[in-house]
């Protein structure tokens, strides 16, 4: 069974990985930081569609941006049934850590123990 379009748009949005998870060594994908607001696919025009695609950044001082558009813009359009492919962006500044996948947060929790423990011991 094939993945519909929305499922293969999503998939392409979760291939780019959020920097700051890359920086803590959990790399996550911006569907499992719970970046991604919404899809909506246009109708077909001939054998493609126009997608636009929204995301939410984790603060208004989030300078990634332009880093998130650039990578969304180069998997989808590279994808043969798309056409126009848009980028927004929410003005909500909503996100919490509770937006980030559950299997995300087992990973950070796995590495926070695993550095925990490869703390040298300090003597009292």
């Amino acid at each position: 069974m094939s993945a519909t379009l929305e499922e293969r748009i999503r998939e392409a949005v979760n291939e780019t990985p959020d920097p700051c998870s890359v920086s803590q060594g959990v790399p996550t994908g911006l569907v499992d930081m719970g970046l991604l607001c919404g899809i909506d696919i246009g109708p077909p025009e001939g054998r493609v569609h126009a997608v636009r695609v929204e995301l939410r950044l984790t603060a208004p001082g989030c300078f990634y941006a332009i880093y998130f558009e650039r990578e969304i813009r180069a998997r989808l359009e590279a994808m043969d049934d798309l056409g126009a492919v848009e980028v927004t962006f929410s003005q909500e500044f909503d996100w919490t850590p509770d937006d980030v996948a559950p299997h995300i947060h087992e990973r950070l929790r796995e590495r926070r123990e695993r550095l925990i423990a490869e703390l040298p011991m300090v003597a009292s």
